[in-house]
């Protein structure tokens, strides 16, 4: 079986906590008589007077709670505006407003005393290495630090305003768009225009004409230059001074060059490079005086500590009133609070459990359904490019590239080696369609629900049923973040102690903490070395930030420093030097097996994207930045529980493994529950909503869950119950979890115990391969000088490319009766000098015949051959279709340059003994047996000894297992835990073993049954002799960009594709496990020996 991966801490944590403690929380709800009076009907007098007294003292104590400098400017930063309804309900509590204020108030209370998620002064993040210290204790909350800057929705609105400025804007340098690329006869990038109040960005695809006075421009500025310079090039080409003005101001209107003006999104911060531009320019200075000044007010706000007068906040947006743009308080400022710790470490037994559990959740995580994004790219790739290089802007062009199509159903031909194999995938699965994992979730939700059990502990009967067949593939740096619970820090080192679940992030470690290095020099560090630590696994990879202003204001998320050495620009400012900047223009991409790989041309190096930040990214709008951002994690599974279609029922108890909470206890209410609390008014509020609580059987404390975020609510005190009501107001379901209690919360401060959620990053101990944890450079290799070939052949060259559309059935009879034909006449005539067939079933099932010969002759004899051959086919329907296509020889797949045409040999070799083969085949189910002795033939003749052999078979059958998501374990050493599939195919390989044996060790001339057809498999071998040989001298010498093992592998699956006829990919797991296990047999033998 294979090693589970390791993982090391990287030596720090984080922590998040809320601005108050729990205590807070609990003192405010302390002593309320509501919740004593036992009926709960609201029309009881004892209730109505129980509620109006508890009324008067929560709102006593809120007024004391905002009256506290500290959590009224946490208030203002949060929401401004809030501010001045603040004031009036202190001022008149009992207006007919204020219940509108105090359930605002509520809410935001809960928000700073429960929920750890960092957001202005609300919640703040404390940094520490890990020590030799056992427990985290904050520092008292006067020695808590603010860190404010300007909102980027304010920066981005000042400098698109700033740039309809043109003496400001000639005065300063330009650059080309890093959205750029050459389309043919084109250059094209996305024009951005920010919706005036939201500064949502709208994207429009702009095509320019290439241009003599556009390519001389974009020359130009290059390296950067100003509008005037511009101008100077143009005239020196002999254009009007004003046609060129009018040419330059046109291309900077259309953001195909922009200036210093944009805001960067790595490096210094974005203010003061906006400041640092604009002084350079007298048109800007005041400007600059305007935003310094407030920079420093900010400064100064931040250097007194928290708590101080909001007015503060007030005179730097009157500051910013000298500027040409309306400074609105709800969208000035970015505030980030940052907690000092009087005590930092974390227990070794903590760490060791977030350790244990990744492994756990890899192997519970359920595969993610099939025909992602990415899957469907691979497709449609294969389909038009094949596996050539290809410009990355080119591949996703929204005029003539490909996105992200659907791909096609796979064939339900029969395919006698794999019909009794359960494969996850089968169009008709032995299992019934609610499968065995979710089988055994209703039935153990059943038991615990009948039994009364809050809480269901997994034990290994438990794990055995609701492990995946193939373990999720682990990020080789992720982040773990838990919620520590324990009475103390000594009964958590003595691991008396509970973690709950938050999330695993990755990869890198660092997405959730990026954004936070602006406040934090230490914590740039640590993230720094973590990074660091992780391209250590792959120093011949270039890992590369994804750098990209999605819009303004989501630059606040977005903003980093430079944290890696190479970075990717895609409509957004770079702070990397820009000699460490990899631009659109320069990255191709290819399909590699099951993985897109990219690759820099100047660099010559396979690239490795990155994002070191929370973007939700796939909601972005522009395709190649959502593109860049699927790579970091693909083959990869999100981890966590799940309780999969059983998430919407009434009542899930928490779930356990170990000491760590997979999962809290939830109840969904449905609309029925919800629609009479919206409808009931005062009292009668309060006493529906006991009641549900009694039906359903709540707790006191209850979070509302909106995704990851969890708001507090206290079923006892009513103007959280009225807060409650009103935030889930028109929803057609709410989902509550239950809240730890605050003696579990270990994490304290000199004010009491904090809610907690401690984020620690891990990286792969050892090399990724040994460990099984994801390939991310899919073993691409690097483009080798070698004399240029051509790459494409349209319909007229000297390849004839033909698509044969028809059933799978009937691509045997077309073979036979249409391509032998053509094929023999053209061989007698000259017409045809060589050819090669493979199949293909995407978007529907076809042949892929493709002739080789002087155009002429291709054109006039064979092609009017091909149409005379074809037509009865096309006219009784059994072939529906007659294509011609363009030729993209599969250049690197194949070794590059040098190894190409060698392996076009080995194609034409192929092609002729599968097409005798189908002609000579009587059984079908001799197809796979005939198909294996050919694979097996194949690393013969290419020469890889048996350990090579072995090893390369090892790599393609755990490539094929995952793909198709099942488990296979050591084939010679099945476990009594192996997978359901493995026992069926182990038993299926016990079965056929005798036989397998014999065909491969048979001679030919031999008595085996299917003696007449290993002759055509030798003639084959004798055929592609000389030009392996040549392909193994050529490796030797280093000529080759692949491998030998790779090209072979390559072989192999066109072998298997040619003869096969449905199913191959799975037919081909199941074949190379069968060889491997004969290759294992041997080795065992010659060790006995």
């Amino acid at each position: 079986m294979t090693k589970p991966a390791t993982f090391v801490p990287s030596g720090f944590f984080a922590l998040r906590t809320p601005l108050l403690p729990r205590a807070v929380l609990s003192t405010f709800s302390a002593g309320l008589e509501a919740s004593r009076v036992e009926t709960k009907e609201a029309k009881d007098p004892e209730l109505a007077g129980a509620l109006e007294r508890d009324r008067a003292t929560l709102r006593a104590r809120l007024r004391a709670l905002v009256e506290d400098p500290v959590v009224r400017e946490a208030l203002f930063v949060a929401s401004p505006s809030l501010d001045d309804a603040v004031t009036a309900w202190l001022t008149e509590p009992t207006r007919e407003r204020a219940r509108g204020v105090e359930e605002v108030l509520v809410r935001y209370l809960g928000r700073m005393t429960a929920r750890c998620t960092p957001f202005g002064l609300f919640a703040g993040l404390s940094t520490s290495a890990l020590s030799a210290s056992r427990k985290t204790v904050l520092a008292e909350r006067a020695s808590y630090r603010r860190a404010s800057r300007l909102d980027m929705h304010y920066l981005s609105a000042l400098t698109e305003e700033l740039g309809r400025d043109q003496e400001l804007t000639w005065s300063l340098t330009h650059v080309p768009t890093t959205g750029l690329y050459r389309a043919p006869g084109q250059l094209r990038h996305y024009e951005g225009r920010p919706d005036p109040k939201t500064r949502a960005l709208a994207y429009e695809l702009l095509s320019l004409a290439e241009t003599g006075p556009l390519t001389a421009l974009l020359a130009r500025a290059e390296g950067g230059a100003r509008p005037a310079e511009l101008v100077e090039t143009l005239v020196s080409m002999g254009h009007r001074e004003a046609d060129a003005t009018a040419y330059v101001t046109a291309v900077i209107q259309a953001q195909t060059l922009v200036s210093e003006l944009e805001p960067p999104i790595t490096g210094t911060p974005a203010t003061k490079v906006l400041i640092e531009t604009l002084g350079k320019s007298p048109a800007g200075r005041a400007h600059a005086e305007a935003l310094r000044e407030a920079d420093a007010a900010l400064g100064a706000i931040d250097a007194s500590g928290i708590g101080g007068s909001t007015s503060r906040y007030r005179d730097v947006a009157t500051t910013l009133t000298k500027l040409p743009v309306k400074a609105e308080l709800a969208r000035l400022f970015q505030v980030d609070l940052f907690k000092p710790l009087a005590e930092q470490g974390l227990p070794g037994s903590v760490l060791n459990e977030m350790r244990r559990i990744v492994g756990v959740l890899a192997q519970l995580t359920p595969r993610p359904p099939s025909g992602d994004a990415l899957a469907r790219f691979r497709s449609a790739f294969m389909e038009r490019f094949e596996s050539a290089w290809v410009p990355l802007a080119d591949a996703l062009d929204e005029e003539s590239g490909i996105g992200f199509p659907s791909h096609g159903n796979e064939t339900g031909d029969p395919a006698p080696l794999i019909d009794t194999l359960p494969f996850p995938n089968d169009p008709s699965p032995p299992v019934t369609p609610f499968g065995a994992r979710e089988q055994h979730l209703v039935r153990r939700l059943g038991e615990l629900t009948r039994s009364g059990a809050r809480e269901w502990v997994l034990d290994s009967r438990d794990l055995k049923a609701l492990s995946s067949d193939v373990p999720a593939s682990l990020p080789e740096a992720l982040a773990i973040m838990t919620t520590i619970l324990g009475k103390s820090w000594d009964a958590v080192d003595k691991g008396d102690f509970r973690l709950t679940l938050d999330g695993v992030a990755g990869p890198s470690g660092a997405t959730l903490l990026g954004r936070f290095c602006h406040g934090d020099p230490e914590l740039s560090r640590h993230i720094r070395e973590h990074i660091a630590a992780e391209e250590a696994l792959h120093d011949d990879v270039i890992f590369a930030e994804v750098v990209h202003l999605a819009e303004g204001r989501l630059g606040n998320i977005l903003g980093r420093p430079v944290l890696r050495g190479w970075e990717i620009p895609y409509h957004g400012r770079s702070g990397a030097p820009a000699d460490r900047q990899l631009l659109i223009s320069d990255l191709l991409v290819t399909v590699m097996g099951d993985r897109v790989v990219l690759r820099s041309k100047k660099l010559d190096r396979v690239v490795v994207p990155r994002l070191t930040n929370a973007h939700n990214w796939p909601a972005a709008k522009l395709e190649i930045y959502r593109f860049l951002c699927s790579l970091q994690a693909q083959g990869q599974t999100a981890l966590g529980w799940s309780w999969g279609a059983l998430e919407s029922a009434p009542f899930l108890p928490r779930v356990r493994e170990g000491k760590t909470i997979l999962s809290s206890a939830s109840w969904n209410l449905s609309r029925e529950e919800l629609e009479p609390l919206e409808k009931a008014r005062g009292d009668e509020r309060f006493a529906l909503v006991a009641r549900l609580r009694a039906a359903r059987d709540l707790p006191r404390w209850i979070g509302v869950a909106d995704a990851d975020n969890v708001l507090p609510v206290d079923l006892d005190n009513v103007m959280f119950v009225e807060s409650f009501v009103e935030l889930v107001k028109g929803r057609a379901s709410v989902r509550l979890i239950e809240l730890p209690d605050e003696d579990d919360l270990v994490v304290e401060g000199p004010e009491g115990r904090f809610d907690n959620e401690v984020i620690v990053p891990f990286v792969l101990e050892r090399a990724p391969l040994e460990a099984g944890a994801a390939d991310i450079t899919a073993d691409a290799p690097r483009a080798r000088a070698a004399t240029p070939v051509v790459r494409k052949f349209a319909p007229g060259s000297e390849w004839l490319y033909l698509k044969v559309y028809s059933g799978t059935v009937t691509a045997d009879s077309l073979l036979s009766d249409f391509v032998a034909p053509v094929l023999e006449e053209g061989r007698a005539s000259g017409a045809i000098e060589s050819w090669f067939f493979i199949r293909y079933a995407d978007p529907a099932t076809h042949l892929r015949v493709r002739f080789r010969g002087s155009p002429e002759r291709l054109l006039g004899e064979t092609l009017p051959a091909v149409h005379q051959a074809i037509a009865p086919y096309l006219e009784n329907g059994s072939a529906w279709k007659l294509q011609l296509d363009t030729y993209h020889r599969e250049v690197e797949r194949y070794g590059g340059p040098n190894g190409i045409e060698l392996c076009e040999q080995i194609f034409e070799a192929d092609s002729d003994t599968v097409l005798a083969l189908v002609q000579a085949l009587e059984d079908d189910d001799d197809r796979w047996r005939l198909t294996l002795r050919g694979l097996h033939l194949l690393l013969v003749d290419l020469g890889l000894d048996l350990e090579g052999r072995r090893s390369l078979l090892r790599a393609l059958r755990t490539d094929f297992a995952a793909e198709h998501h099942v488990g296979v374990g050591d084939p010679n050493k099945p476990s009594p835990e192996s997978s359901w599939f493995e026992q069926a195919l182990s038993q299926q390989s016990r079965k056929e073993r005798s036989a397998v044996d014999a065909l491969l060790r048979a001679p030919v001339g031999g008595d085996h049954p299917l003696d007449h057809a290993f002759s055509i498999l030798a003639t084959r071998s004798t055929k592609i002799a000389p030009f392996a040989e040549e392909l193994r001298k050529r490796a030797e010498s280093g000529d080759l960009s692949m491998s030998l093992p790779d090209i072979a592998a390559s072989l192999l699956h066109m072998h298997a594709n040619r003869f096969l006829r449905a199913r191959q990919r799975a037919q081909e797991l199941v074949l190379y496990d069968a060889l491997l296990r004969f290759y294992d047999s041997e080795a065992a033998r010659q060790r006995s020996r």
